[in-house]
């Protein structure tokens, strides 16, 4: 979770810089109807965990292509940080299918956010890390804030966050946590299951995830993983999903973390690692941590909870 990076609600990031892309991409009158205006109070779940109803969306197009159709993607513009393997998601494609299942994980309130998936109704992934924020009364030897443990029932997942809209919004009722904690840094350990106070809306259609054999299906996932999520360390537009394309998985010591090349920045953490596979997208993995471009990324496998994943899918609906 990186919290210094923008205002959670995202009010000032909209008014600015998401706010102008979204001005700039020309809306269908279909995604204009079907998702809620993104402001301070619109993402407040009231005490049932509700917020406000989203319209229909339009139905889910086909199977998926190795490579995705241009009308995807948004139009590069000035400031976008697009490159052939970074794309954001076009205002009219962001309302559909499977992409209302990824948002921001967040307190309301507090600055910061991360990325995060639904895989069943009530239930959304996101990193372990994410549950913890700066501590400015506590600090290391080079100046560096600590991190706090925050309550889980403080957070709520904003589904389909794009521009200055989003589908849905939920409170937070419990997390099953990996036992990710700060100074035992381990990758394998850094994944959250939330468990959301109600369903998730009709319009957020969970993404199927897959438990694997890294050495068995390296070769055939080569340039066909990605990872959509919001990063916004360096992009004039933040609050806009974005989906890093033809990564691969890297060699590693583990098969509970995945290594990974796509590329990801602040903000991407809790993102779901998606693999194209058999014309549909199932979840992987879940992005942790992110270094300089040239270098590895880390990601906890869904091998790594995938029996806490099922016991919890099983339970909670």
């Amino acid at each position: 979770m990186k919290i210094d990076l923008r205002v959670v609600i995202l009010a000032a990031a909209l008014a600015t810089a998401g706010l102008a892309h979204a001005q700039s991409v020309k809306q269908s009158a279909s995604a204009s109807r079907s998702r809620v205006a993104l402001t301070p109070e619109s993402i407040m779940p009231d005490s049932r965990g509700r917020a406000g109803a989203a319209g229909a969306l339009d139905p889910i197009k086909g199977n998926f292509p190795g490579a995705f159709p241009s009308s995807l993607f948004a139009p590069p513009l000035d400031g976008d940080g697009q490159t052939r393997n970074w794309r954001i998601i076009s205002t009219a494609e962001a309302g559909k299918r499977p992409w209302t299942a990824i948002g921001n994980f967040l307190i309301p309130g507090l600055g910061g956010y991360c990325s995060a998936v639904l895989v069943a109704p009530r239930i959304v992934l996101t990193a372990n890390h994410c549950l913890y924020a700066p501590d400015y009364n506590r600090r290391d030897a080079r100046g560096n804030p600590g991190r706090q443990l925050m309550d889980s029932a403080q957070f709520v997942f904003v589904a389909g966050v794009h521009d200055n809209t989003f589908v849905d919004s939920i409170a937070v009722e419990r997390v099953i946590a990996g036992g990710w904690a700060p100074g035992a840094e381990q990758t394998a350990r850094d994944w959250v299951i939330a468990i959301l106070a109600r369903p998730a809306s009709e319009a957020v259609v969970p993404i199927p995830f897959k438990a694997y054999d890294p050495k068995t299906v390296a070769p055939g996932w080569r340039n066909r993983l990605m990872i959509a999520a919001y990063p916004g360390a360096s992009f004039s537009f933040s609050t806009v999903l974005r989906l890093s394309l033809n990564c691969s998985i890297l060699p590693s010591d583990s098969a509970n973390i995945v290594v990974h090349d796509c590329p990801s920045e602040n903000g991407s953490s809790g993102g779901p690692i998606l693999v194209q596979e058999d014309g549909q997208l199932r979840l992987i993995g879940i992005h942790s941590s992110s270094r300089a471009y040239s270098q590895a990324r880390n990601g906890v496998s869904i091998n790594s909870f995938v029996a806490q994943l099922d016991a919890a899918v099983a339970r909670y609906r």
